[in-house]
């Protein structure tokens, strides 16, 4: 009897370390799977927060607003942000709760909780006047107030370490989201990237954020100030088509027109007459006409007789005409001369 008591006492021992030794190998196997699977969470997160940070570079980079220092600072704040420790805050609204999460090192802060607030009307209000005074097309989405707390609820004010914050948006697909930080009566903006429904924003310390939209189908001011600039530059430097700027004034300068061409017309059909009187009429005389027909001369005699006063003030006035006038009046005295030569060898004889 003692025996059996014995035997049955030592096989209950050894279940019982069998079935310790069993429980600590599936332990230590739950623990190594569960550690793997950390593992690679932490490698996925860490890959995606590279392509968030990369996003986040590439958009500081693009960013025609910032200065070189702006924009070299900003980068730095991006680059410096690190998953070593995680914090999350949970925010109720409109009766849902939503995770608001921080990744950063903990190592010089020691925070024991990110604490999460809405900011109140007065600050909406506010915040929003800002926003449409620096952009009519940005909206609010949301403003909240963030801060690090001990583990005795006291605020930790620490600055410097970079904090990358993400928080669940809905946008649509034609919006654009991003993160300001309210300073005072200014509106700072943060590097922010919209990625698989949630944002995340890079800073280096904590206090009153605002999160907007605005429509990507609508210029923004800036584009909006270029489209103008270069439209009033093209205009200065093209030469626009009288029709197009005043119709009625350029019906009344084709009118004009008409009648200078018209006035032209006539002053040319009366210069042309002129000549023409001029050629016949050098000496005074009217209608006088001189006819060679088979080398024959004949003068035809009119009923004015020409002075010395009249030859000079014709001649005068023929060679203020045209050089055609002045040429025939020349030829015309040189006939005249020679027919009175004639004349005269005829009388002598």
């Amino acid at each position: 009897k003692e025996k059996l008591e014995k035997e049955k006492a030592q096989k209950a021992e050894a279940d019982r370390l069998e079935k310790e030794r069993l429980d600590k190998e599936a332990a230590a196997k739950a623990q190594t799977e569960k550690e793997k699977l950390e593992k690679e969470k932490l490698e996925k997160e860490k890959a995606k927060l590279e392509e968030v940070k990369k996003e986040a570079v590439k958009d500081i980079a693009n960013d025609k607003s910032l200065s070189k220092e702006e924009a070299k600072k900003l980068e730095a704040i991006v680059k410096t942000a690190s998953l070593k420790d995680t914090l999350v805050a949970k925010v109720v609204e409109n009766g849902s709760s939503e995770e608001v999460t921080v990744t950063f090192d903990n190592t010089a802060i020691k925070a024991a909780n990110l604490v999460v607030e809405k900011a109140d009307k007065i600050t909406v209000a506010k915040v929003e006047d800002l926003v449409k005074k620096a952009d009519e097309n940005l909206s609010v989405v949301k403003t909240i107030d963030l801060h690090f707390a001990d583990p005795k609820g006291n605020t930790i004010n620490k600055q410097g370490e970079t904090r990358a914050v993400t928080v669940a948006v809905v946008a649509n697909e034609n919006e654009k989201l991003e993160v300001y930080y309210v300073n005072g009566e200014k509106l700072e903006k943060v590097p922010s990237v919209y990625k698989d429904g949630k944002l995340t924003f890079f800073t280096n310390h904590f206090s009153l954020y605002t999160i907007v939209k605005f429509n990507l189908e609508k210029p923004s001011k800036s584009d909006t100030s270029n489209t103008s600039t270069n439209e009033n530059t093209s205009a200065g430097t093209e030469t626009p088509k009288s029709s197009e700027v005043n119709p009625d004034k350029a019906s009344a300068q084709s009118e004009k027109q008409t009648s200078q061409d018209k006035a032209l017309n006539n002053e040319n059909k009366a210069t042309s007459s002129e000549d023409k009187k001029d050629t016949t009429n050098v000496f005074g005389q009217e209608n006088n006409k001189v006819e060679n027909n088979e080398n024959k001369l004949n003068v035809v005699k009119t009923n004015s007789t020409p002075t010395p006063q009249n030859v000079e003030q014709n001649a005068k006035a023929s060679l203020a005409k045209t050089g055609l006038s002045t040429t025939a009046t020349a030829g015309l005295g040189a006939l005249l001369l020679l027919s009175a030569l004639v004349l005269r060898r005829k009388s002598n004889k």
